[in-house]
């Protein structure tokens, strides 16, 4: 039973790992990835390796997920970059 534990843990970790590594890597990375497991499962359009290619090519060509790409948000306060002058009481 402890090593059925521990297995599920190994596995557990490896995942978050994986994804961790996933959301913090490039996309120019996502895509060199994706690329790779296509020459090794086969990267047909149809597949799922193929649908991953196609959404990471997509996020290339918006941007790679970047903050330009992003709406503005309209509720943030605004603070002036130029310095205020000082105040003579």
């Amino acid at each position: 039973m402890e090593a059925l534990q521990a297995m599920v843990v190994a596995v557990i970790v490896i995942g978050c790992a994986g994804y961790s590594l996933w959301r913090l890597t490039s996309v120019r990375f996502h895509l060199r990835m994706v690329d790779a497991l296509g020459k090794v499962v086969g990267n047909s359009p149809e597949s799922w390796v193929g649908k991953l290619r196609a959404k990471t090519l997509s996020q290339i060509a918006t941007g790679g997920g970047a903050c330009g790409s992003c709406a503005p948000n309209t509720k943030a306060a605004v603070h002036s970059t130029a310095a205020k002058p000082a105040q003579r009481n």
